[in-house]
């Protein structure tokens, strides 16, 4: 039992490490954008979910020998973790499981994808100070657009909102699949 609490320990440590998250960001923002929310699956999306694959057991196999822990070890972490009793345990296992499976994996993608779009589309703001001596004039307001002498001074065009809206849309129906899915 001691040797699970260490290989578990690890295996959070892995999933914890920069050299874990990094690399698997990366990856979902650079591929999430050729996922659509639509039925019909392109055979793009099976191939970026091979290389995702591929790239969570090179990481995985990578960040074992680095720890340490053997084939049999992990192996028995995982069979544990599915019968056991503990809770992060039993998540961490169910995670890796789900890596294989190619809906949970779009769901994923489709989400994390409406997220960037909503962060793209969010109208940026900026606050006017002030006059100080010394600091240039604060810069003019876009065009079509109010200019407010404190607070928020971009205002969004009724298109931005639709899109906008659209895009907040799209990230739930995302996280309803990947709900739907798990």
């Amino acid at each position: 039992m001691a040797d699970q609490d260490r290989v578990s320990q690890l295996v959070i440590g892995i999933f914890k490490s920069p050299t874990w998250i990094i690399p698997i960001s990366q990856f979902v923002d650079q591929n999430c954008l050729v996922f659509e929310d639509q039925e019909e699956n392109k055979l793009e999306y099976t191939l970026v979910h091979n290389s995702f694959k591929q790239l969570v057991e090179d990481l995985l196999a990578a960040h074992l020998v680095e720890m340490d822990i053997s084939t049999d070890e992990f192996n028995s972490f995982c069979e544990y973790g599915l019968s056991g009793s503990n809770e992060l345990h039993r998540s961490l296992v169910e995670q890796l499981i789900s890596v294989e499976d190619f809906l949970v994996f779009k769901a994923m993608m489709l989400k994390r994808n409406s997220e960037l779009t909503r962060e793209a589309l969010n109208p940026v703001s900026y606050v006017v100070v002030a006059d100080e001596p010394g600091l240039p004039p604060p810069p003019l307001a876009p065009p079509g657009e109010t200019e407010v002498t404190s607070g928020p001074a971009i205002s969004e065009t009724e298109a931005e909102r639709l899109m906008r809206l659209e895009a907040e849309q799209r990230c739930v129906e995302a996280e309803l699949q990947l709900a739907v899915a798990l």
